[in-house]
């Protein structure tokens, strides 16, 4: 198609082109700046028209192209800056053996803290300990089976939450921090 380029048009698109150097414009947009400019000028030819009347001038094309490339590439970036935001996050949320072996430790601690306060405040046991009963903190607290169950659920639970909400805080601290 270039061949087929008078002296003016070729002159034209590398004014344009020129312009679009000058201004920062990548190799891969002069490319596609000048293949669409050859493919103007061939539709305009073959409707009669004068190109440079409907393009106007090389400088209004040029920045029009920088203009659009620019929108482009913030498009891109933004994507990009999201997909690292999300690798980011996802590099924040990974639960390591440490994290595991920490919140084991403090669910046991909290879980054994509440057995012994439901245990002082909610049984007799430690007042007047019947003699044929083995009591065991974390799991047998009373005679009864069915209080035993609902002590030793309600105790897991709090558990279980304290160590939920410990983790939680921790991470909205360290993510407040890195923002």
């Amino acid at each position: 198609m270039t061949n087929k380029l008078s002296t003016l048009e070729h002159k034209y698109m590398e004014q344009v082109v020129a312009i679009l150097r000058e201004n920062g414009g990548s190799r891969r947009l002069e490319a596609e700046v000048k293949l669409q400019l050859e493919e103007h000028i061939e539709d305009c030819r073959e409707a009669g028209e004068d190109f440079q009347q409907s393009l106007g001038s090389p400088e209004d094309v040029a920045f029009e192209y920088l203009q659009v490339s620019q929108n482009t590439m913030d498009q891109v970036n933004f994507k990009g800056q999201e997909k690292n935001k999300i690798q980011n996050n996802e590099h924040r949320f990974q639960w390591g053996f440490k994290k595991s072996i920490l919140a084991a430790i403090i669910l046991f601690v909290f879980y054994t803290t509440s057995q012994s306060i439901a245990t002082m405040f909610f049984t007799s046991t430690f007042v007047h300990p019947p003699n044929d009963f083995s009591f065991n903190l974390w799991f047998r607290i009373s005679e009864m089976p069915w209080y035993n169950m609902l002590l030793v659920f309600s105790s897991a639970c709090i558990a279980a939450l304290i160590t939920f909400l410990i983790f939680y805080v921790h991470y909205k601290f360290t993510s407040k921090q890195e923002l």
